[in-house]
């Protein structure tokens, strides 16, 4: 055989050779780095939803106790619970002494508790986390962010009801403070510290319920997918035509558009489940 025909051989050989490994070390460099972002993707989203869930689990226990509480109890109100105390039973003293204090010095007190510290800084991470999200999948990031507004929401809406001069104005015209037998001013406190959360401080009705609901459905699809699936389900969500969140005047806008980017991985029951959801929210905000 032609010594230069085999040199030819062997060197067509070596090229293939070194073009299959330039190739399947390119493929394995952009499959490792797809995997990585995956790995990190559905650790983030692990993270969100145990930050989410701890954050419904405040709203739901002793979180609106400790903000009531800390309203009623600055020293401010010392003398005003103690006049309205030795006011009683005479329900109108009770009531004039009631009215004087609010018109004439207000609620004012800044609500700063080692709760809301907390709350404020899981509010911080999902935050941060949610907004890794907002251009690569901007279906998912809707989710996220609907869910990190709602429970902002709620710590500025716990705080401004528990400050609110007529509602303090409301409980107190009462028959049950103004005619009330308490046992000490102490005890009135109390007694007003819980009315207060009782009547006020209280999250939508089913509201909390819903929120964890969606966020494990939605979370689990996520996680659920291979780093391929991932990667091309962020080409998916980036071509759907969604409005924008600025333009959006509901919570349940958002989820809708955000619908439109989750069909793919959500299979038929849950995607029926996330409408049920979606329903659900609208009727607790209208």
């Amino acid at each position: 055989m032609n010594e230069a025909l085999i040199s030819q051989a062997v060197t067509a050989v070596g090229v293939f050779i070194a073009a299959v490994t330039l190739v399947s070390t390119v493929a394995m460099y952009f499959y490792r780095m797809q995997y990585d972002r995956a790995l990190k993707m559905k650790s983030q989203l692990t993270v969100f939803e145990n930050h989410i869930v701890r954050l419904a689990e405040m709203l739901d226990r002793d979180f609106a106790d400790d903000i009531a509480s800390t309203v009623v109890d600055e020293s401010r109100f010392d003398e005003f619970f103690k006049s309205l105390y030795d006011a009683l039973p005479d329900s109108d003293e009770f009531q004039k002494r009631a009215d004087e204090f609010i018109d004439k010095v207000g609620i004012f007190p800044v609500i700063h508790t080692k709760g809301t510290k907390v709350y404020e800084d899981l509010l911080s991470r999902t935050a941060d986390i949610a907004s890794c999200y907002r251009q690569s999948y901007p279906a998912l990031f809707r989710v996220m962010w609907t869910s990190h507004t709602l429970f902002s929401l709620a710590l500025r809406n716990y705080r401004r009801e528990a400050r609110d001069e007529g509602n303090w104005q409301e409980i107190l015209s009462g028959t049950y403070f103004a005619k009330g037998e308490f046992s000490s001013v102490r005890r009135l406190r109390i007694e007003f510290a819980a009315h207060l959360r009782r009547t006020y401080l209280r999250f939508p009705e089913g509201m909390l319920d819903a929120l964890l609901h969606m966020n494990h459905l939605v979370m689990k699809a996520y996680l659920d997918l291979s780093p391929l699936r991932l990667t091309r389900q962020a080409t998916r969500e980036k071509r759907v035509d969604m409005q924008p969140m600025e333009a959006t005047q509901e919570y349940a806008q958002d989820l809708v558009h955000a619908r439109v980017g989750l069909e793919t991985i959500l299979s038929r029951d849950d995607q029926l489940t996330y409408e049920e959801i979606i329903e659900r929210f609208e009727r607790a905000v209208s």
